[in-house]
């Protein structure tokens, strides 16, 4: 698990919001509400309304807009080499040539009545076509997409996801349906998840296991080691309208309607455990964790998190740990501190980053994200112009 180690802080003590626990938001895009997101090496694929937004993420604590291109009816997303799928309800399936994301351009589309979601594996797409159930494409060349497969599903097919030779579809109230893909011109049913009282809006799957997303009712998870007869280890009711889920490290990320992010503990399955949320005040839509950080979407902004798992002081350094100075004739001050070594308690850590935060006098309790140095790097330049003045500054200190 990643460990966070605080550092020491400038002219002031850190007072986390009380609407997050072990989260901290690195940066945030808020040009447009945020209904999905697809993570490509340093850029982020984000669904507004209408339409799919290009953000350079290469800087986590700055995502800038790079490209904008009209997506009518767009409700989900799927990344794949160069070319970016994209369900767009009643227009059908969208595809995009992304090899340049400073300029996308529209190659293909694929006429269907309603698309809600698209997932591509192999050079082959699986489409969540709502009431006209799941159809399976050849898109070996984007350009000119073709069906080589189809299956009729009771329901109406929102979302969807492929692993191994399976295909796992949420159809509303019938639930879960499992369909086996192996032979992706003939795919079939092998089993399911019914829930005819809550249905089944929202899911992940990950090896035996199976998160679903069940409205009111909240999150279940499922024991699919037995495709035709799973398993319900846990409900979790509390949880009410989970919309995305993502899994990294064994922490479950849940992007959960009105209660923003909540980040689980999954080890043990049949107890999950809250280790952490995240919540702005919006309608969470989207979650992707990715490496260092998360990626959520709600209908406010989209938002850069960093999530882990433990909280540990640093030993302070003499003679202050932490320490600004100015750079003499510059508009800028030199922010820097004595390299971390060891937590609180002697141990010696390796830190992967540092991570710079600061807040004004005027909005003390409003930390954000201002840069993230890289180890042996211990300065960071700051603005020093006098509509940055009287800012506060704090170095955080993330371990391996």
């Amino acid at each position: 698990m990643r460990s966070i180690i605080i550092g020491l802080i400038v002219l002031a003590g850190v007072a986390w919001g009380q609407d997050s626990l072990n989260v901290t938001r690195v940066g945030t895009w808020d040009d447009e509400y945020a209904k999905a997101v697809a993570l490509g090496g340093p850029f982020a694929y984000v669904v507004p309304g209408g339409a799919v937004s290009v953000i350079d993420i290469s800087n986590p604590c700055s995502p800038q807009t790079i490209a904008y291109v009209p997506a009518y009816g767009a409700e989900d997303l799927a990344l794949e080499g160069n070319y970016l799928y994209v369900a767009s309800g009643f227009d059908g399936l969208r595809i995009f040539d992304v090899h340049d994301p400073y300029a996308p351009v529209q190659v293909a589309i694929y006429d269907l009545h309603r698309v809600y979601d698209v997932v591509v594996r192999d050079q082959i797409a699986y489409v969540a076509a709502s009431n006209d159930g799941l159809y399976v494409l050849d898109v070996s060349n984007p350009l000119a997409p073709s069906q080589i497969g189809y299956y009729d599903i009771v329901g109406t097919s929102q979302n969807i996801s492929v692993a191994g030779n399976y295909a796992y579809v949420a159809v509303g109230q019938p639930g879960l349906r499992i369909i086996d893909v192996s032979n992706p011109a003939a795919p079939f049913e092998v089993g399911f998840v019914d829930d005819a009282l809550t249905g089944v809006s929202s899911f992940i799957v990950s090896g035996q296991l199976a998160f679903l997303g069940k409205g009111l009712a909240g999150l279940s998870i499922v024991d699919i080691s037995n495709l035709t007869s799973p398993v319900v280890l846990a409900d979790i009711d509390s949880l009410d309208y989970p919309e995305d889920f993502s899994l990294q490290d064994e922490i479950l990320y849940a992007a959960v309607s009105d209660h923003g992010l909540v980040a689980m503990d999954i080890s043990e399955p049949s107890s999950p455990e809250v280790v952490g949320y995240y919540y702005n005040y919006g309608i969470a839509s989207a979650v992707v964790a990715d490496g260092d950080f998360v990626y959520f979407c709600d209908f406010f902004e989209f938002d850069i998190l960093d999530c882990l798992s433990a909280f540990v002081e640093v030993t302070p350094s003499a003679p202050l740990g932490l320490a600004v100075r100015c750079v003499p004739e510059t508009l800028s001050s030199r922010l820097s501190w004595f390299p971390v070594t060891t937590d609180i308690f002697g141990n010696p850590v390796t830190i992967r980053r540092y991570e710079i935060l600061a807040a004004t006098f005027a909005n003390p309790n409003n930390w954000m994200c201002v840069g993230i140095p890289f180890p042996p790097d211990t300065t960071f330049f700051i603005d020093n112009s006098p509509l940055q003045s009287n800012r506060l500054y704090h170095v955080r200190s993330v371990a391996e």
